[in-house]
C-alpha cells in the first residue's frame, strides 16, 4: 500500500499522536452483499461453502455488537481478509464521532480487525495512533497515514500502577485514571494535544503521583483526599531547533495551598518522547 510523506506538495502533512477507537464500514452496496454472501456460506459448523444456501434467511436488523461480532468472526479469518482491505477504516472520538478516514498497511490490518471485535464488558478499548494527517476538501474527514497503532488500556495502566504499589485503593486509582484520561478527546494534530495524549497512555508516574498527592500515602489508610486536581496547563516552548510541551498539572490542598507538577515531553519528530517524566514545577508569574 502507498504511504504519502509528511509535508510534501502544496497540501502539508501534519504529525498525528491519538487516542480513540476504529470502526470499519462498508464504502459500496456491493462489497457490504459480498461480506452477507460470505456469511451465508458458512454452515452453522463454521465450513465454507461454495454456494448459497437453498434458503437465503432475510436480513434481520442488528446491534452494533452483532455486526461487529459478525463482521469481526468472518474478516479475522485469512481466506476473507480481501473484505477487510476494501472496507472504509475509520477513526473516532469516546464521543462516537468520526474524526479521521485511515489508511492502514498491511502489516497493520490485523490490529484493526482485532479493535472491531465486541469486549464481554461492551467496553471498547481506546487504541493509541500514531500517523499523518492530510486534510481534505468538501468538509470530507481528514486522511491519515497510520504508522503505529496499539493498544493501551485504562485496566493495563491501573495493573501497571498496581504492581509497583500494591497497598493502592484501586477504587480511588480508577477514579483518578478515568479523570485524566477524560483530557484525551481532542484532535491529536498539534503540539499540545500529542503531548498531552502522549503522557496520558505512557507516563505511568502522573497516576501514580496523583494518587500520592490527592490520597497520601497508601498504607495510610486515609479516606479523605488531602488535595484536588485543580487545573492542567499545556505550554509549547522552543529549545534550540526541537519542539517542547510543557504540561503542568496544579493541584491544591484543603488549606488553600497551590503544588505543581509537570512533565515535558519533545514533540519535534513523528514519535513524541519524554524529556522530564513528572517533577515539582515553579511558575513564574
Amino acid at each position: 500500500m502507498n504511504e504519502i510523506t509528511p509535508n510534501s506538495g502544496d497540501n502539508p502533512l501534519t504529525y498525528l499522536y491519538i487516542n480513540g477507537y476504529i470502526k470499519a464500514d462498508f464504502p459500496t452496496k456491493g462489497l457490504k452483499k459480498e461480506f452477507e454472501r460470505c456469511c451465508h456460506c458458512i454452515n452453522t459448523e463454521g465450513d465454507k461453502q461454495q454456494f448459497l444456501p437453498l434458503q437465503v434467511p432475510s436480513a434481520a436488523k442488528q446491534s452494533t455488537d452483532e455486526f461487529n461480532q459478525q463482521l469481526y468472526d468472518l474478516v479475522s479469518k485469512a481466506e476473507y481478509r480481501y473484505i477487510a482491505r476494501l472496507m472504509t477504516w475509520r477513526f473516532t472520538n469516546s464521543y462516537g464521532h468520526d474524526i479521521y478516514n485511515l489508511i492502514p498497511t498491511e502489516s497493520q490490518l490485523p490490529s484493526m480487525i482485532a479493535a472491531i471485535k465486541p469486549k464481554k464488558n461492551k467496553l471498547a478499548k481506546p487504541m493509541v495512533l500514531v500517523g499523518y494527517s492530510k486534510s481534505a476538501a468538501n468538509g470530507e474527514l481528514p486522511t491519515v497515514d497510520v504508522r503505529r497503532l496499539t493498544k493501551v488500556s485504562p485496566s493495563s495502566i491501573i495493573k501497571s500502577i498496581k504492581a509497583t504499589m500494591p497497598n493502592i485503593d484501586v477504587d480511588k486509582l480508577k477514579l483518578i485514571v478515568a479523570e485524566i484520561l477524560s483530557l484525551s478527546t481532542n484532535s491529536g494534530d498539534n503540539d499540545q494535544d500529542r503531548a498531552l495524549n502522549y503522557i496520558l497512555y505512557q507516563n505511568l508516574a502522573i497516576y501514580s503521583r496523583s494518587y500520592e498527592l490527592l490520597y497520601g500515602d497508601s498504607t495510610s489508610g486515609q479516606s479523605s483526599a488531602n488535595a484536588r486536581l485543580m487545573n492542567i496547563q499545556v505550554l509549547p516552548f522552543q529549545s534550540g531547533d526541537r519542539h517542547t510541551v510543557k504540561v503542568i498539572f496544579e493541584y491544591q490542598s484543603p488549606q488553600g495551598g497551590a503544588q505543581y507538577w509537570y512533565s515535558a515531553v519533545d514533540v519535534t519528530d513523528e514519535y513524541p518522547f519524554l524529556l522530564e517524566s513528572f517533577e515539582r514545577f515553579l511558575p513564574r508569574y
